[in-house]
């Protein structure tokens, strides 16, 4: 066997032994919660990256974070009695910091301990529309019980006359608190303004992904936000069937029979598209003269793509005797 043979041998070998060695890598970001009056560490703050569950600080105020996704980081920080603190953090490696949180004067008053609990229920919405904030979420503090709200709805139960923060956010939202302390069942409603900060960082990968679009021969169609909200179809899945050429469309199920179907780079079923609400949609693209590939973006998705240096290529040939899309 000849060195090279040899060689190609081993190192095939090497990635069968130690599968783990192409996983990506786990970064911490390790801390502790300080206030900026006396520097006594907080107990019990919330921190968490955007959108995800976190940690909750020990009783000398330090706490973890894990992410595989190096880049900038959005930590939001919250503990009941302070301001909330939004911080951005670029994550290479290992990293350690102190967070300060500046007291809320006003917010802490006698607290009387009933022993029994309440239910709360609301609804988060867009404070310009009124209309419910699709894949919010509220997080309750004390505790840090984050309840994810597909609908925009939530309900949950606190200790009846003692004070709760409930802190709300939605991508592309700023998050929004609001302090309750009631003794019966209550209804609420936290509204949320949009983040002109966020939605311009949206803008930028949304034209990422259309340089990404423009460099295929076959782009035959593509919707932007502003088409999906217009056609006001619940799903994506039925916009695109409206759309689609009438040679690619059934009139009954499976309505759509190509393979070569993406929902955020993930290739999925036609089926799933029809159980996608296009509120959650940014971006649209179909391919191919009859409609052989398609790709769905979702907002959450575009959103994260800051993250990724360079966008994964497309490879579609549609015109010949297979389909080969990736």
């Amino acid at each position: 066997m000849s060195r090279q043979v040899f060689g190609r041998c081993l190192v095939r070998a090497v990635m069968i032994l130690v599968p783990g060695s192409c996983l990506a890598q786990v970064m911490n970001v390790t801390g502790v919660v300080r206030s900026t009056g006396d520097g006594r560490p907080i107990a019990g703050a919330n921190v968490r990256f955007a959108n995800e569950s976190g940690s909750t600080a020990n009783s000398v105020g330090q706490f973890r974070l894990s992410t595989a996704a190096p880049g900038i980081h959005q930590i939001i920080v919250r503990a009941l009695g302070f301001r909330p603190r939004t911080i951005h953090l670029r994550v290479e490696r290992d990293t350690s910091i102190t967070i300060t949180l500046e007291p809320y004067i006003g917010t802490l008053d006698t607290v009387r301990v009933l022993g029994r609990f309440v239910t709360v229920t609301g609804v988060v919405v867009d404070a310009r529309t009124t209309l419910p904030v699709l894949r919010s979420q509220v997080t309750v503090i004390p505790g840090g019980a984050t309840l994810g709200t597909a609908s925009g709805r939530f309900s949950v139960r606190v200790p009846a006359s003692e004070l709760t923060m409930l802190s709300a956010e939605g991508l592309e939202y700023l998050p929004s608190d609001v302090t309750i302390d009631v003794t019966t069942d209550t209804s609420i409603v936290i509204a949320l303004r949009t983040d002109s900060v966020a939605l311009r960082r949206i803008g930028i990968q949304v034209a990422r992904l259309k340089n990404r679009s423009h460099a295929m021969p076959y782009r035959i169609d593509a919707l932007s936000r502003d088409d999906i909200n217009r056609s006001a179809q619940l799903t994506v899945g039925h916009l695109i069937l409206r759309r689609l050429p009438v040679r690619s469309v059934s009139s009954r199920w499976p309505y759509y029979s190509g393979k070569c179907v993406f929902l955020d780079d993930r290739k999925v079923s036609f089926e799933v598209l029809l159980g996608t609400a296009s509120e959650t949609v940014e971006r649209v693209e179909v391919f191919g003269q009859e409609a052989r590939m398609i790709r769905v973006y979702s907002r959450p998705y575009v959103a994260d793509l800051e993250r990724q240096d360079e966008l994964r290529p497309i490879i579609f040939m549609g015109n010949g005797s297979r389909e080969v899309c990736e």
